[in-house]
């Protein structure tokens, strides 16, 4: 797993878009859930992370995600 923003972006973007499936347990649903944050860790900084690091992520990310679909290009390329 490559450490470069796009997919940085992409795992919290996976993590805040699950859902509970109707004809799912509440212990795979937590699994799902569990996974999503394991892949996140994986792709942290081996150094330097903390908790300022991650305020500036998840800004950045309510950010890019509040954008309307005129800037689909621009978000497009932040993930390159």
């Amino acid at each position: 797993i490559k450490q470069q923003p796009g997919n940085h972006y992409n795992t919290y973007d996976d993590l805040f878009s699950i859902k509970k499936q109707d004809n799912e347990s509440l212990s795979t649903l937590i699994m799902r859930t569990e996974q999503a944050v394991h892949l996140i860790k994986a792709l942290r900084p081996a150094t330097g992370f903390n908790i300022d690091k991650l305020d500036a992520e998840l800004q950045c990310m309510a950010l890019i995600r509040a954008l309307p679909d005129e800037f689909t290009t621009f978000t497009s390329t932040l993930m390159i």
